[in-house]
């Protein structure tokens, strides 16, 4: 199959869905395609997050380990039971 052939099988395909939630993954996936930079990970709530932005965020969470900004295991524990 050439790609114009694999290109009129996903519009075809695309036509035909209608659930709505499948049509936002797919416009999600094409817009993610379209940044110039690849995503690499996803956050917890599902927004895509590339090198940059993941690299931003490990060093923030070193800064804040360092600083003493964070939940120990035990803490984290006592506090899930009360939840």
């Amino acid at each position: 199959m050439d790609i114009k052939e694999q290109r009129q099988r996903i519009i075809d395909q695309v036509n035909n869905i209608d659930n709505a939630y499948v049509l936002r993954q797919i416009e999600q996936l094409l817009d993610e395609n379209m940044l110039k930079e690849p995503v690499v990970a996803y956050s917890a709530n599902g927004q895509p997050l590339t090198k940059k932005d993941l690299i931003a965020r490990i060093e923030k969470a070193e800064e804040d380990i360092k600083n003493g900004d964070y939940l120990s295991q035990e803490d984290f524990e006592r506090e899930s039971d009360q939840w």
